[in-house]
């Protein structure tokens, strides 16, 4: 199996000191061999808006778009990657998200498995393959990761993102948030290494 995390970082030409942690949207996407998680969303999802009304509320304010890709703050993409969900453990289901929406990126460890789910609505569940109405997390995804690739790839994403902002952007590491991202804010790490987003109903 192959797995890769893309993270469109580079469609930024350059890194204002005026952009806060929350305004630097860009897009995340997982492939097993080749093939997008977002692969099948928007497909099922606009097939579901024709077949039931219900869905016409939360369809509209998907911000995923046709190319299947989800965007979030670049910079809560790595702190959620790099200190929350690459230290995710058994039985654990932990999110990536931000504030201002619902929409979740769902990581569900099952023994040695990373179960990847997109949340974009109350009970609604989408798992790679198929869109599932359900008040619990289903019992297994389509799209599943062994766990030492997972963290691996993780690890290797982030940096690659962090050595491409030292070449390019360097004066972003004077952020706070830029450097608590990446793990460097030893009195951060100190409080909150522990810190952990989950996934609540």
């Amino acid at each position: 199996m192959s797995f890769q995390i893309v993270v469109d970082y580079k469609e930024y030409s350059s890194y204002e000191h005026d952009w806060t942690f929350d305004e630097l949207y860009t897009s995340i996407d997982f492939f097993i061999n080749g093939q997008s998680f977002f692969k099948n969303y928007f497909r099922l999802a606009k097939k579901i808006e024709k077949n039931h009304k219900d869905f016409d509320e939360w369809i509209e304010q998907l911000y995923i778009n046709p190319n299947g890709k989800e965007y979030y703050p670049l910079f809560q993409i790595i702190i959620d990657l790099n200190i929350s969900i690459k230290n995710i453990l058994d039985s654990e289901i932990l999110i990536l998200d931000e504030d201002s929406s619902q929409e979740q990126l769902v990581f569900h460890r099952i023994a040695d498995e990373i179960h990847i789910f997109f949340y974009p609505y109350s009970r609604v569940w989408y798992d790679g393959k198929t869109i599932i109405a359900s008040k619990e997390i289903p019992k297994k995804s389509n799209f599943i990761v062994d766990v030492n690739e997972f963290v691996k790839v993780i690890e290797d994403s982030v940096s690659e993102i962090q050595e491409f902002l030292l070449k390019r952007h360097s004066n972003i590491y004077k952020m706070m948030l830029v450097q608590r991202s990446f793990g460097l804010d030893k009195k951060w790490n100190e409080e909150f290494g522990n810190y952990k987003k989950t996934f609540t109903e």
